[in-house]
């Protein structure tokens, strides 16, 4: 459909007669247009606690592996990762398999869609950085129970207890202005603390 298509007449401009028909088609067509959905791509939710220093393999810490690692993702149309394959390697087998396994277990996406609105199956290239994190600290909460100080930590996710020797000698050596035991304490340059919490679990 012309919109406009100017004529000339003696000098004279003349635009064409418009029915109200016409218009009515026009104005329809517009609006369709203006408020039809377009196909979006897959968008990640919260990638940042996908893959933490806290999951450093320590295999690949102790060896000194670092690295990018550039991976491919399929996402289902419920915003799951479906799959992750490695498409540029870190250069260590440790640091690309754990980079697919967390994101398989905790990447999730607002799924891509299609030009109707419908949620589709999508694909997802995204880049993490490897660097091995320097000293490392643990917050220790400390209560009291009958059979005296109870320390515990949390890390990746779960509640650990400490030995309690280590437990007497920390809340011993550390106490409040008042003489008492501190409720919390901070322990810091523990190095892994996935291997510190090993050392010391009951």
């Amino acid at each position: 459909m012309r919109v406009w298509d100017a004529k000339w007449s003696g000098g004279v401009e003349q635009s064409p007669k418009w029915s109200f028909a016409m218009f009515l088609t026009a104005l329809l067509t517009l609006s369709v247009q203006a408020i039809a959905p377009h196909p979006m791509n897959a968008t990640p939710i919260d990638p940042g606690s996908w893959v933490t220093s806290e999951d450093y393999p320590p295999d690949a810490r102790r060896a000194g592996a670092e690295g990018r690692v550039e991976v491919a993702l399929t996402v289902g149309d419920n915003g799951s990762v479906r799959a992750c394959a490695v498409s540029r390697s870190s250069g260590s087998a440790s640091l690309d398999g754990a980079t697919c396994r967390l994101i398989l277990e905790r990447g999730r996406f607002k799924s891509a869609t299609d030009a109707a609105g419908k949620p589709v199956e999508g694909t997802y290239s995204m880049r993490f950085a490897w660097d091995i994190p320097q000293g490392g600290s643990l917050v220790i909460q400390v209560t009291k129970s009958d059979a005296g100080f109870v320390c515990t930590t949390e890390h990746g996710g779960q509640r650990h207890v400490i030995k309690a020797d280590w437990c007497k000698t920390w809340t011993d050596t550390i106490r409040s202005a008042g003489g008492d035991p501190l409720k919390a304490l901070t322990i810091h340059d523990v190095g892994d603390p996935a291997e510190f919490i090993a050392r010391h679990l009951q």
